[in-house]
């Protein structure tokens, strides 16, 4: 794989997310082009993000074992670092809009979204694509980083330019039905989740920032997500009969 090519100077671009307007100053072209569908032109910026040096250095950081080693099967290139610095520069300052950012796939259907939530590997993607198979007329809102806003009751689901290496996003929002708490299985069963057992399946699932006060408060938005939404223990086979399951479980009566 070649190198990225950094841009000869600092590319300069405004994006609109989840109603703010947030100004992107980056070093690479990958972000840019990430966020083609986001594009804005002559707001007033809500936000301003431009990754500091030391930003970097601690996404590198975090892909390395203590030895030096990558955590993963390959390291991060220095474009992809610069993305993943941004998207979490902006979780960051969106914390006091009361929007939290997640790991999961959300789709929309019939004017609502359902979000299927797993740690990497799972296989929530593959539960995605089946139920666009099952159910064409859906609509994919984001595959891998959606934000949730919570001061709306049923809160929005957001899409985002960090979607997953699939690209599957869409510029929009749509209010969050229900959380599918992903588990491989044999079977294919849906079960309503207790706000304890709800609680400690999403914890995991949700960004965590440094910040202890940042910390707190994607706590507590995260209980108030539990007190609104249904939560729900979704074991499955990898089909389309698994995904009609849950849509059949969580749809409007």
């Amino acid at each position: 794989m070649n190198s990225p090519i950094p841009l000869p100077k600092r590319y300069l671009f405004q994006i609109g997310l989840a109603g703010k307007t947030v100004q992107i100053e980056s070093s690479y072209r990958r972000i840019y082009d990430e966020c083609r569908a986001y594009l804005v032109q002559g707001a007033v910026p809500d936000l301003f993000v431009s990754p500091s040096r030391e930003s970097l250095a601690a996404m590198t950081a975090e892909a390395l074992t203590p030895d030096g080693q990558p955590q993963g099967p390959w390291m991060p290139t220095e474009d992809v670092q610069e993305s993943m610095a941004v998207c979490k520069e902006i979780a960051n300052s969106l914390l006091s809009s009361d929007l939290m950012l997640m790991h999961g796939a959300v789709v929309a259907k019939d004017g609502f979204g359902y979000m299927i939530t797993a740690p990497s590997g799972t296989g929530k993607t593959t539960r995605l694509l089946r139920w666009l198979e099952a159910y064409p007329d859906s609509v994919v809102v984001n595959g891998d980083k959606p934000l949730v806003q919570l001061s709306d009751d049923p809160p929005l689901a957001y899409g985002t330019p960090w979607c997953g290496k699939e690209g599957m996003s869409t510029n929009m929002a749509v209010p969050l039905r229900a959380i599918f708490c992903l588990e491989r299985a044999g079977v294919n069963r849906v079960t309503r989740l207790s706000p304890a057992a709800a609680y400690l399946s999403l914890f995991p699932m949700v960004y965590q920032p440094a910040d202890i006060e940042a910390s707190r408060r994607v706590l507590r938005l995260l209980r108030r997500l539990i007190s609104q939404v249904a939560v729900y223990r979704f074991q499955s086979e990898p089909t389309r009969e698994a995904v009609r399951l849950a849509w059949e479980s969580a749809r409007p009566r």
